[in-house]
This record gives C-alpha cells, sequence and structure tokens, in this order.
C-alpha cells in the first residue's frame, strides 16, 4: 500500500511518509492525530457519485479524523509491524451519516486491524466509530469489508457495514472486542463472524440480510444482547473447533430472529461445551425454515415468543440440552409432518415450562416427536383445538412426558418403552414380575398393568412395585 498520510502537512512530526519500524518508532509521532479531508484526496468532490479518492493508506497513528463527505478507498490498513501492545490505531468519521467510507474493487478489506506479524504481541484497544463503512458491492470482490486480527478490547461502535463480497465484519482472536450500535447489511458470505477469542460483547445491534449466518460465533465466555437477526441461512451459527475453542456464550435479552432459509439458531460444536440463549424471540410475521436446530448438546434455550416455522420450531439431535419457558406457536407451516418439538436420537433433554399454543385456522396436530431416552418435559402446557399427536419411535426410551391436557390417546407408540405420561406408566402385568418395567422404576412413578380387567394400579417405592387399587 502507499503511505498517503504525507500529503498533508499536519504537524512538525516531520516523518515524510517513511516507514515507522518498531525499534525507530517516535512516540510522539505516534500518538499524533491525522485528520483526513478533501486536502488528503487525488480527486473528487466528496459526494455520493464523486467521492474524495484517498487511495490506499497504512495507518500508523493514535487517531484518525474522517470530515464529513464520501470516500473511496483501495483500503485502510494498520501497520502489522508496529507493537500494538504499545499502540493503537482508532478511526472516527464525523456520523454515522455524515462519513462514507467505500471500497474501490473489493480486493482487500475497507479497515483493516492488523497484529499478527511473527513476533508481534497482540494489540490493545482501538477500532471505529461514527461512520458508514461499504465493500465494493453485494458479490463483489472476496474481502471482508472490516477486518481485525490479534486487537485486544477493539471498539467498533456506532457504525453501518454494508454490501460486500464476503463477510461485514470479522474479529479474528480479538478478546474482550465489543460491537456496539451496529448494523451489517448485505454481505455475500455473511454478517459478523466472531472466530476464536474470549469475552467479547456484542449489544444492541442489527444484522439483516446477509447471506449465510448473521452472526458466526466461534468465540468463549462472550455475551450478545439486544439484537435483531434477519434473512439468509441461519440467524446464529454457533460452534467450536476440534481444539475446544468456543464455548460458555451467553445469547441473552430480546434476540430477535426472523426470515431464515434454514434454521434461526444451529449449535455444532466439535467439543460440546455450554452456552445460554436467553429470552430470544422469533415472530410469525417472518417464517423460518425451522426455529432451533441443535445438532450437538449441552445447551440451554430460554424461550420468550418462538413462532413461524415452515417446519419444526425446535429440532433437538443431541443429548443434555435444555429448553425453558415461553411460548411456540405456528409451526409446521409448510407440510402437516412436522411438529413443534423433535427430539431425534437425542438424550437426557429437558423440556420445561413450556406452552404450545397453535393459533392459526388451518392448525395442526403434529405435537411432539421423539426417539431418543430419558428425555423430560416438565409442566408443559398446550392450548388449541387440535387433536394433539405425540409420536414416540423406535430407541425411545424412559421418556416423562408431563402435560395435563394429553392422554393416552394423543400418543403414538412404535416399539417404545417405558414412557410416562403425567406420572402414570403402562406396563402388560405385574412389574415386579414381567413386562417392560420388570427391573425398572423410581421413587413415585405409576403404572397399569394394561393386560388385567379392570386395569390394575402399581406405584413403586422403596425399591419394589406395590399394587395400589384399580386404575
Amino acid at each position: 500500500m502507499v503511505d498517503q498520510i504525507s500529503k498533508h502537512d499536519h504537524s512538525t512530526d516531520n516523518d515524510g511518509g517513511d516507514d515507522i519500524s518498531p525499534k525507530s518508532v517516535n512516540t510522539e509521532q505516534i500518538l499524533s492525530k491525522i485528520q483526513i479531508s478533501s486536502a488528503d484526496a487525488s480527486s473528487g468532490s466528496g459526494t455520493s457519485s464523486d467521492q474524495y479518492d484517498i487511495g490506499s493508506m497504512t495507518l500508523k497513528r493514535y487517531l484518525y479524523e474522517l470530515d464529513r463527505g464520501y470516500y473511496l478507498t483501495d483500503g485502510l490498513e494498520t501497520d502489522p509491524t508496529l507493537d500494538y501492545e504499545e499502540f493503537t490505531t482508532y478511526i472516527q468519521g464525523n456520523g454515522i451519516r455524515t462519513t462514507t467510507l467505500e471500497h474501490r474493487d473489493g480486493s482487500s478489506p475497507t479497515i483493516r486491524f492488523d497484529s499478527s506479524d511473527t513476533g508481534v504481541k497482540d494489540g490493545n484497544f482501538g477500532g471505529i466509530s461514527d461512520m458508514t463503512i461499504y465493500g465494493a458491492g453485494k458479490g463483489v470482490g472476496s474481502a471482508n469489508i472490516v477486518e481485525s486480527v490479534m486487537i485486544i478490547d477493539l471498539i467498533i461502535k456506532n457504525v453501518i457495514i454494508r454490501y460486500g463480497g464476503n463477510r461485514g465484519l470479522r474479529l479474528g482472536g480479538c478478546s474482550g472486542a465489543r460491537v456496539q450500535n451496529v448494523w451489517i447489511e448485505g454481505c455475500s458470505v455473511g454478517g459478523l463472524w466472531l472466530n476464536q477469542g474470549t469475552r467479547l460483547k456484542v449489544t444492541n445491534s442489527h444484522i439483516v440480510g446477509n447471506d449465510g449466518n448473521q452472526i458466526r460465533i466461534h468465540s468463549s465466555r462472550s455475551n450478545f444482547n439486544s439484537l435483531t437477526l434477519s434473512g439468509g441461512t441461519r440467524g446464529i451459527y454457533l460452534s467450536t473447533d476440534s481444539a475446544g475453542n468456543g464455548g460458555d456464550n451467553n445469547i441473552i435479552n430480546n434476540v430477535i430472529f426472523g426470515g431464515h432459509s434454514e434454521a434461526a439458531i444451529t449449535v455444532n460444536q466439535a467439543t460440546e461445551k455450554p452456552n445460554t440463549f436467553s429470552e430470544i424471540s422469533h415472530h410469525s410475521d417472518n417464517t423460518s425454515f425451522e426455529g432451533i436446530e441443535g445438532v450437538t448438546g449441552k445447551i440451554t434455550y430460554k424461550l420468550s415468543h418462538w413462532a413461524g416455522f415452515d417446519r419444526q420450531a425446535i429440532r433437538l439431535r443431541s443429548s443434555s440440552n435444555k429448553v425453558e419457558g415461553g411460548t411456540v406457536t405456528d409451526w409446521g407451516i409448510s407440510s402437516s409432518s412436522y411438529g413443534a418439538l423433535v427430539i431425534s436420537g437425542g438424550n437426557n433433554n429437558i423440556i420445561k415450562d413450556v406452552t404450545f399454543r397453535e393459533s392459526r385456522e388451518n392448525g395442526r396436530n403434529e405435537l411432539i416427536r421423539i426417539d431418543g431416552g430419558n428425555n423430560n418435559i416438565i409442566n408443559a402446557e398446550v392450548y388449541g383445538d387440535e387433536s394433539w399427536n405425540v409420536g414416540l419411535l423406535n430407541n425411545a426410551s424412559d421418556n416423562i412426558i408431563n402435560i395435563p391436557q394429553l392422554n393416552w390417546s394423543n400418543l403414538t407408540l412404535t416399539n417404545e418403552t417405558r414412557t410416562v405420561l403425567n406420572g402414570v406408566g403402562r406396563n402388560s402385568g405385574d412389574p415386579s414380575s414381567t413386562g417392560d418395567w420388570n427391573g425398572h422404576g423410581y421413587e413415585g412413578v405409576r403404572v397399569i398393568d394394561t393386560s388385567a380387567s379392570p386395569n390394575v394400579l402399581y406405584e413403586y417405592a422403596n425399591g419394589s412395585w406395590i399394587e395400589i387399587g384399580t386404575a
């Protein structure tokens, strides 16, 4: 890149555009402020159709201020040879609607922070604020619009990022980064990618209309709060790698999804670690293909209003998940063969305090389908005019369903064993000597001997089955 800083005489720093190496760096030079304006442009009048052309810049100073106007660039990039543990760079516009920076052809990031050179320590702080940043157009070029590598505690706030050929914002190893009041839209591969790093915070942001994933989370111990995610393949794709990077994240408070061609949330971790989604919503006026796709487990999902899915609202292909609270409605819109909740091969999942409500005029009756063991549905409720169906399929064993609006006529049983509905299971014969429940039981569970007439009721107490009357 060409260093254009020297085009405008900002002070007596006397760098003359020369490169600054870590060994020769002058602290006074680095801490000085650079104001970028029309004087730094080779051409242009600063309008949207005739931008100030500022070419490429290697950023070597503490603070860069972009004046009002539209700027065209071949990329602004920090000097990767500087020791950013000691020095940092901050880029500030004049306002989110008054300063706009656009890339010429999308061949490189519009802005890139880099502290990845061999032997250089991770950078501290730095950031971008108060401006609009464009790529060269959706599908144009292959670069991310904004990219940061190994800069710790980076701040990106009050920024619009739009229209690029890759992702809008990629943070690689940027522990402690804060993304606040940011709008990311119209990028060809995805919106925001957090590639490793810990303690990141993403708050009060809209990430919409990007192809691919609106957010890909590959970070650890990070927080996501008050987000709107719409369009593309998925709202959130949460993953870890085989080395265990990722996990222990909290996605909390008013996170709203909609209009995703696959799932609103996909969790697919190479190394399963706990993560929590809390107070998340999906609205039926912007339907998605499906709601939750839990490929891997150990995740807690705390729902608010979860509505509007062509297929399942919740699909768990994994174990040891928790789904808590909220109202689930308007599922299976495109097909009658998909239920609100599907547990496919997963074990030890807990579904607690969830209300299933079918509000559409032509509702469907498929409610829950389970192919797995030791799954507990606790204190759930279901409302609507449908004749609800719960299917327990091959490999379904020792599942507990507590939904007071259902009875055994609502269950379709296919080679299942030891299902308990509202505290009562069924057995062919005396469970102390025969049937699926022989040799099994837990304190307080009851079963009905369906082979007897009238049916006989048994209860498991103090390690034994006891006959307590007729059912």
